[in-house]
């Protein structure tokens, strides 16, 4: 997108985020308001290249299939949830006299949060703790704390207010290149404050493990099917801490591919298997060090008890 281009779609976004919260004022969304978003999206939408308008977007046409002769009560529950979307997206959620809060749109509320060999983006005002401290915490904990957005980001930590230097009132570059990286298939969690404040209460210290009793050092996972022994974030979190890396997809550099033990009986069994086992197979074949294991020799390999 080229500068001019860049410039305008900033200028739609700001216009749009004004609109809606116009529109969510009353606390309400009412259908003759949503086809007024329609008609500004119709001829809008693909200029401002916003991921967050295209979510907006995609729930306008939700509702407008729902049928309010056969089924009223759902076109008024999907207005119900347009209206809670518009406010997580200009970050409208707040009492008399309170900062504004952030865009609410991206957070993951079901993220499995890991400290440990992890990289940190932080972004926002945050309530609890300073910068500074939360910064210090993680770091103790084994985290990374990285200034800007890469491919590289495990996590986006937004602060539950907006900051002032933000290019939108509810969300700046940072938040927007993640969605960015999201979209292209980089698999970044974007969490929120109080998300990262649990997660810092119950994380294991990264020095609870000496560096020459981490049994898997340099080693990289990837995870498939369903486990029996321990549920999966507690085997991400067990496996990171001490030493290893986990992965979403099979690559050159994988060591291990666990098999969740029903999927690999299955696999053993009719010979069928999904796109992680037939990867690792491939590589395997073609002479690369990865070994394919079922999660009962996993475990039985490292005496450890199920949960």
């Amino acid at each position: 997108m080229s500068f001019n281009n860049q410039l305008n779609a900033d200028k739609l976004v700001n216009e749009f985020l004004g609109l809606c919260q116009g529109l969510i004022a009353d606390d309400d969304v009412s259908y003759s308001e949503m086809e007024f978003l329609k008609k500004w999206l119709t001829n809008n939408q693909e200029k401002a290249n916003s991921a967050f308008i295209n979510q907006i977007a995609d729930k306008i046409v939700i509702i407008e299939r729902a049928n309010p002769d056969q089924h009223p009560d759902e076109q008024k529950a999907l207005l119900k949830e347009l209206c809670i979307t518009l406010k997580d997206f200009t970050g409208s959620d707040y009492e008399l006299g309170e900062f504004k809060k952030s865009n609410q749109l991206s957070i993951d509320n079901n993220a499995d949060i890991f400290i440990d060999n992890h990289n940190f983006v932080l972004t926002g005002k945050f309530t609890k703790m300073s910068r500074k401290e939360i910064e210090s915490k993680l770091e103790k904990l084994g985290g990374n704390i990285r200034k800007d957005v890469s491919s590289k980001t495990h996590f986006l930590v937004i602060g539950d207010y907006a900051s002032t230097d933000w290019k939108h009132s509810s969300y700046g570059n940072k938040i927007k290149y993640a969605e960015k990286l999201r979209h292209d298939g980089i698999d970044i969690k974007i969490i929120s404050e109080a998300q990262l404040y649990d997660a810092l209460d119950t994380a294991p210290r990264a020095s609870e493990v000496p560096q020459d009793l981490k049994i898997f050092t340099d080693d990289i996972f990837v995870l498939t099917g369903e486990f029996e022994t321990m549920t999966r974030a507690n085997l991400k979190a067990f496996i990171i801490t001490n030493g290893g890396d986990v992965k979403t997809a099979i690559s050159k550099k994988t060591t291990h591919l666990i098999i969740g033990q029903e999927a690999y009986e299955e696999w053993d069994r009719t010979g069928m298997a999904g796109k992680k086992i037939k990867d690792a197979v491939d590589l395997y074949n073609l002479g690369c060090n990865i070994s394919i294991i079922a999660e009962n020799t996993f475990f039985n390999s490292l005496s450890i008890p199920p949960e």
